[in-house]
């Protein structure tokens, strides 16, 4: 406020300087002075400074009120208008202007100043107390501070111009009975309250209720309001419905446990309960099994004690059950072979007892007793293996052991001996394997018609024993076409001699027929080869023969047909044939 006050000062002087130089510059001009212009002007400046000074009084004045102060304001304002506006028309001298403004005008101004601010306080707490409003116990911080505005303009004369002061009271005394009714209204909720110790299951809902309601009302007080509400009991309440509402009030039936004799049941660790505030928890649980005996055929109801947890607990004392059914053991255990049902072997000799395991559904693993021989002579024998569990139930499994010692026998599906023309197609006729407990036939050998020469193709057979059949053989021979100059053309393996770095060497005859036109045959063969290549003399003969043509080849060997290839020369020396004539295997 004083600081306001100096500030108001400031401005005040500091126009009236703006104000004297403004008159003092009028008064230079070259018009006479008339002394009733000054005169005129003094008693205007002498009125204003007596109309400030009402307008002081009335400001201390209790007897004064607002309007009477609001308009003494009016008045010194009005005459300060009208000197200001005498001086301005009559270009009163600057001496004068001067002398009148600094015996009547300035200080009177300040004191206006000052009454304007004050009345501004005053103006500042009867806005304050029109802001209340409706009063509630949210108005208490509006309330205090209209109050201290009020009380801050320290005066009677200037408190009575605060023309709603009454209600500033009025509002006082509303809240007082707010507060003083929410305080008496959150105690008596509180004090209705049932003692904590008699908050049970069967009154939980409208203990709830009402304890619900005393707290709603209890956070609605302010908090200096707060302080003075005793919640012992509120509290306490609380603290008994959390109880009640974590308290087990039931458990969950547990579907009963059959079980075969000697079978371990699997209890449940954990059991639903169904809490006092409706809510459906689980709770450990721990069984007294002291009584059970799972040899015994029968029910048993075993007992579970509930472990509760620090908010859970179990005033009543509730536990949990289980019926358990124990019933006869008249499962046998289950035989498993090791290795194969059917076991196919050429002596006894050669047959070893691969054994078999076997579990029972309530023993687990059980011994097994094996029964029965294989003998030397061939034939079918069973091998039985028994395993008994400790009810006395037995389980078993048979092993079939064929002794066979008798080799399939295979036959050719059609000629031994085919004869074919080269471009012809070579048709597979098979064979068939003849054993007592069956073969399959292996076929090994190609035939290229595409190239003259004599192929073999072998059968064979082995048995499930593992029993070899003797080797039969097909001869194919592929001719070559009419027309060529070689008319006929042969070879003959005559059997292996000596093995030659890793290889076998062969020894082959070669016959050939040729035509007229013919002079020699040159031989040739990408094999490593003894003898060749070699030419042939056909101007005598027409059949000539190549004796002891060694080649050494792991093609022969390995399956694959190596082959010679012979060129047909004229009498000129020029070749008018080739021919690659396949190499017979073994």
């Amino acid at each position: 406020m004083k600081e306001m006050l100096a500030n108001s000062k400031k401005s005040i002087l500091a126009l009236l300087m703006v104000f004297v130089l403004a008159v003092s510059m009028v008064g230079c001009s070259d018009s006479d002075d008339d002394p009733s212009d000054k005169d005129q002007a003094t008693d205007k400046a002498k009125k204003y400074a007596e109309l400030c000074t009402a307008a002081q009084t009335c400001l201390t004045d209790s007897t004064k009120d607002y309007a009477a102060l609001d308009a003494a304001i009016t008045a010194a304002d009005a005459k300060l208008t009208e000197f200001t506006t005498f001086v301005e028309e009559k270009n009163l001298a600057e001496a004068d202007l001067a002398a009148i403004t600094a015996e009547h005008i300035t200080a009177s101004t300040v004191t206006l100043t000052e009454v304007k601010t004050q009345k501004a306080a005053i103006d500042n707490v009867i806005a304050e107390i029109a802001a209340i409003g409706t009063v509630t116990l949210e108005s208490k911080a509006s309330i205090e501070s209209a109050r201290a505005a009020y009380e801050a303009l320290a005066d009677a004369g200037k408190q009575a111009k605060v023309n709603n002061s009454q209600t500033l009271g009025e509002a006082e005394n509303a809240l007082t009975a707010l507060e003083t009714g929410a305080v008496t209204n959150v105690t008596t909720l509180i004090t209705a309250l049932p003692e904590a110790a008699t908050v049970t299951l069967e009154n939980l809902t409208t203990v709830k209720a009402d304890y619900e309601a005393a707290l709603a009302a209890y956070n609605a007080l302010p908090a200096d309001l707060k302080a003075s509400v005793d919640t012992t009991k509120m509290t306490a309440v609380a603290a008994a419905i959390a109880a009640v509402e974590m308290d087990i009030v039931s458990v969950a039936a547990i579907a009963g446990i059959e079980l075969t004799a000697g079978e371990t049941p699997e209890l449940p660790t954990v059991v639903s309960v169904t809490l006092g505030n409706n809510t459906v928890a689980e709770a450990a649980v721990v069984w007294d099994t002291t009584a059970f005996d799972n040899t015994v055929v029968g029910e048993t109801t075993l007992t579970g004690t509930i472990t509760t947890t620090e908010t859970m607990t179990n005033t009543k004392g509730l536990t949990a059950t289980v019926t358990v059914t124990v019933t006869a053991d008249v499962t046998a255990p289950v035989v498993t072979l090791t290795g194969e049902a059917v076991v196919y072997v050429t002596n006894a000799a050669l047959y070893v007892e691969a054994g078999a395991t076997a579990v029972d559904a309530v023993d687990g693993t059980v011994d097994v007793v094996v029964t029965g021989t294989v003998d030397a002579a061939d034939g079918s024998y069973t091998i039985t293996y028994t395993a008994t569990d400790a009810a006395g139930n037995a389980g078993t499994k048979e092993r079939t052991v064929i002794v066979d010692s008798i080799a399939p026998v295979v036959t050719l599906n059609g000629d031994a001996a085919v004869t074919l023309n080269v471009g012809d197609t070579y048709e597979e006729a098979g064979a068939t394997a003849t054993d007592d407990n069956g073969a399959e036939v292996t076929i090994t050998g190609t035939v290229d018609t595409a190239t003259a020469g004599t192929y073999t193709v072998k059968y064979t057979a082995v048995d499930k024993a593992g029993n070899m059949s003797a080797e039969v053989t097909r001869t194919v021979t592929v001719l070559a076409e009419a027309g060529d100059y070689i008319t006929a053309m042969t070879g003959v393996n005559n059997g292996s001699e000596i093995a030659v770095g890793g290889k076998t060497v062969y020894n082959y005859t070669f016959t050939f027929t040729v035509s007229e036109e013919v002079a020699t045959l040159k031989i040739y063969s990408a094999d490593t080869v003894s003898g060749l290549p070699k030419t042939l003399d056909t101007t005598v003969n027409k059949t000539v023969t190549y004796e002891n043509c060694k080649i050494a080849t792991a093609s022969v060997d390995g399956g694959t047909i190596s082959k010679i290839t012979v060129e047909v020369l004229n009498a000129e020396g020029t070749v008018v044939d080739t021919v690659n004539y396949a190499l017979p295997q073994m």
